[in-house]
């Protein structure tokens, strides 16, 4: 089953410059997709269309077989925050709440009751293995920690797709091995699909299909077999044809 449909979906700015052209695509229940290209190839124009952050300007967009091109920006935002769940290269958590309030601040927005509150959080924090830091600021945890949090808030509302824009952009080799680690656990033993855009080879290795974009077209895409060294190899190879010395590595 798809869960989301992109068919003909262009976007352009006020200058004229296409950011998408003429996109088709489909999204599979349960997948993991990593997204590639050079600097300006359309990756995060891509990502935010899919998410509904941003309308295209020619095309329809199809999430859970609804037509989402033509909503409101109210409707929009209560999809995406009923459907939806989003992380970020710079965590976007609030400092002055602790990481309990800061996982279960999405149910508060839903009106959920506090039984309902406590057994999701109880099952998010034992199943990401942070429940010994529940308590503290913001502050006083790591950037591997801070993304988990930032994990489970998006997962708190049971999206059916859990987006990840540069998801290991501000951590160090051990914290982003562990993040993607436990990005494949969500996507195996939660069932949901994940959506990513990284230009890292080694993050997007975790993935099963990886669509590489350039000048806002699909250029490439390339599935995982049973070797996962063979597709990160594959990977790298469609990297040099792609961007050369311009990819950024």
């Amino acid at each position: 089953m798809n869960l989301i449909e992109l068919e003909g979906v262009y976007k352009i700015y006020k200058k004229g410059e296409f950011a998408i052209k003429n996109l088709n695509f489909n999204l599979e229940n349960n997948e993991f997709i990593a997204v590639m290209g050079p600097s300006g190839s359309g990756k995060s124009t891509f990502l935010n269309i899919c998410y509904g952050m941003t309308k295209p300007s020619a095309g329809k967009v199809k999430i859970y077989n609804k037509n989402i091109s033509n909503f409101s920006e109210e409707e929009i935002t209560i999809f995406r925050r009923n459907n939806l769940g989003c992380i970020f290269q710079d965590f976007r958590l609030l400092d002055y709440l602790n990481v309990k309030d800061n996982i279960i601040l999405p149910l508060t927005f839903l009106n959920k009751k506090n039984g309902e509150m406590k057994s999701k959080l109880k099952f998010l924090s034992e199943f990401l293995n942070i429940k010994d830091i529940l308590h503290k600021n913001i502050f006083e945890i790591s950037g591997g920690e801070k993304q988990k949090v930032a994990i489970a808030r998006a997962l708190i509302t049971e999206p059916k797709v859990l987006f990840a824009d540069e998801p290991t952009g501000s951590l160090d080799f051990k914290s982003s091995d562990d993040v993607m680690k436990l990005m494949k656990k969500i996507q195996t033993q939660m069932n949901t699909t994940i959506f990513m855009v990284t230009h890292d080879p080694y993050i997007a290795s975790f993935s099963n299909r990886v669509i590489f974009l350039r000048d806002g077209e699909i250029y490439n895409e390339i599935y995982k077999g049973e070797n996962n060294k063979q597709f990160y190899r594959e990977i790298l190879d469609v990297l040099s044809f792609l961007g050369g010395n311009d990819y950024e590595f």
